[in-house]
């Protein structure tokens, strides 16, 4: 087998194993080893430490995670990991917790200002709880939250706009998040994708 055929059929064992843990809930199903190592395996993929899966898991209704030929409920998926103590790893319980939980959003969104939030916390928290997640674009460390956060953001200049420079993106996020008159300077050193 080459190594994306093994890579297919370890996330099949890991997501059929997940999905057997969901129904056995209550009597703590074992894993073997290998089984154990196809779960690491498949909750390490970068799916899972992308900041803007967090934005699709947060705006869905449903959830179906597709993996090679395998398909599981979202609902399952985090059910089964939670029965096998996985979903308590920092990254993956972002993720899990926003999958879960999409069952029982409301079939309507408010729009506050003409503008669509799911107003689940504010910016400032949202930050705080995903600023570990990965972005290919720095900008979307703070864009892929707008939809989540609670706040008004009229007047405060942070809204999606990939022309503006980062610098002055932040400079804008700290004045918004400090409230009042605040003088923001900062330096922009080699764009590292773990910090903001």
């Amino acid at each position: 087998m080459e190594n994306g055929d093994n890579k297919l059929a370890s996330s099949d064992e890991a997501l059929e194993k997940i999905r057997v843990a969901a129904i056995e809930k209550p009597t703590k199903p074992s894993v073997n080893q290998q089984t154990k190592q196809a779960i690491h395996s498949l909750l390490q993929r970068p799916w899972f430490k992308r900041i803007l899966i967090l934005q699709e898991a947060a705006a869905a209704r449903n959830v179906l995670i597709k993996c090679g030929s395998t398909e599981i409920d979202g609902f399952v998926f985090c059910s089964g990991l939670q029965s096998l103590l996985w979903g308590s790893q920092n990254q993956v319980r972002a993720a899990t917790y926003l999958i879960k939980e999409a069952i029982f959003r409301p079939r309507r969104t408010a729009m506050s200002s003409g503008r669509f939030s799911l107003g689940m916390r504010s910016l400032g928290e949202l930050i705080d709880m995903y600023h570990t997640h990965e972005a290919t674009e720095r900008h979307d460390r703070i864009f892929a939250l707008l939809g989540m956060a609670s706040d008004d953001l009229n007047g405060s200049g942070i809204l999606p706009n990939y022309e503006i420079p980062w610098e002055l993106l932040f400079q804008r996020l700290v004045k918004f998040l400090l409230g009042g008159e605040v003088s923001v300077k900062t330096w922009v050193e080699a764009y590292d994708h773990q910090a903001v």
